[in-house]
């Protein structure tokens, strides 16, 4: 198993958030459900997203850091695969087992004695948080079935954290002091490098932006959200 932030939770930013106390932590899970169906950036990835499912047509997906499972759930809906999710967070599998009982959830001691692969494994807005991507990439794709794609969706910041200045803003009340939970900015070559040393490429490269155009195939410094990156073999020569 990968090693997580200093707060032991491997947390991704566009579902449900930080480890809070029962209360406040459903307050923000409400918050984020209506950020991903209010929100026009967010909308823009998730149709993104789906256009991928439909090209490699899934039959069993891995959502790698799903907490509650939102983006896991919206999957399932769209692609009609077998669904898992895998977290630390507890509170928040534990509200995703009520809420999306279709969902298969795999906590911190399920995980690694899961010998099943995946067609496909999704890291939604994740890697930003761990302190060694690397070795994560590296776990996941021996997760992958033979012929199997990695999709990697990472905040395209220009200063560490400001395509999520609210979750900056939750996790240090949490802790009571200020908490930046993302840890690294990642472009394209890094993913580039080490998805290659796996034998695998990047297939497909995607910019989600703040304002239009709010899809491109560049990277545009002032008005990039997220990037979107397809990883797999490559294609025969």
């Amino acid at each position: 198993m990968c090693d997580f932030n200093e707060e032991g939770s491997l947390i991704s930013d566009n579902q449900f958030l930080p480890t809070l106390p029962k209360s406040p932590g459903n307050i923000y899970q409400r918050y984020w459900r209506w950020v991903h169906k209010a929100m026009y950036f967010k909308t823009a990835e998730r149709n993104e997203i789906f256009k991928i499912l439909d090209t490699v047509q899934p039959r069993r997906v891995l959502d790698f850091g799903c907490n509650a499972g939102y983006e896991a759930h919206r999957i399932q809906e769209h692609s009609g695969a077998e669904v898992y999710g895998y977290d630390l967070n507890e509170h928040a599998l534990d509200w995703g087992r009520a809420e999306f009982p279709s969902l298969h959830f795999l906590d911190r001691l399920q995980y690694p004695k899961f010998d099943g692969k995946f067609d496909l494994v999704v890291m939604s807005h994740v890697l930003e948080h761990i302190p060694d991507p690397e070795q994560t990439i590296a776990e996941t794709i021996a997760k992958l079935n033979d012929g199997g794609h990695l999709l990697i969706v990472l905040p395209q910041e220009r200063i560490r954290g400001d395509c999520n200045f609210d979750h900056v803003i939750f996790h240090s009340l949490k802790n009571r002091r200020y908490v930046n939970p993302h840890l690294h900015i990642i472009r394209h070559q890094r993913i580039k490098n080490a998805v290659a040393s796996h034998g695998m490429v990047i297939k497909d490269l995607t910019y989600i932006n703040w304002f239009p155009p709010l899809v491109t195939s560049h990277f545009r410094f002032l008005a990039a959200f997220s990037m979107i990156a397809l990883c797999g073999s490559p294609d025969p020569a």
